[in-house]
């Protein structure tokens, strides 16, 4: 499962490209999919990510968090 949370209605992710991507890199890597979540917030947000996960007091462009278990990639990604 690949989802796609709270991007603004006036960005356009072409979601469909996207996955047909990942998987590709997958195959490319040998390895399977479990779950992946994009967020897409802003920067209090990535703040409050930053402070509570990885005791940073500062913002980033990007944090992920890998879950992946053997061959299963899996995680999420803050953007």
């Amino acid at each position: 499962m690949i989802a796609f949370y709270g991007f603004p209605s006036d960005v356009v992710i072409r979601e469909v490209e996207v996955e047909r991507w990942i998987y590709l890199v997958l195959k490319e890597y040998g390895k399977k999919l479990g779950s992946l979540a994009y967020y897409f917030v802003g920067s209090d947000r990535i703040l409050e990510v930053n402070r509570n996960y990885l005791d940073h007091d500062y913002t980033t462009d990007i944090i992920t968090f890998d879950y992946h278990s053997g061959d299963v990639l899996s995680g999420e990604v803050f953007v």
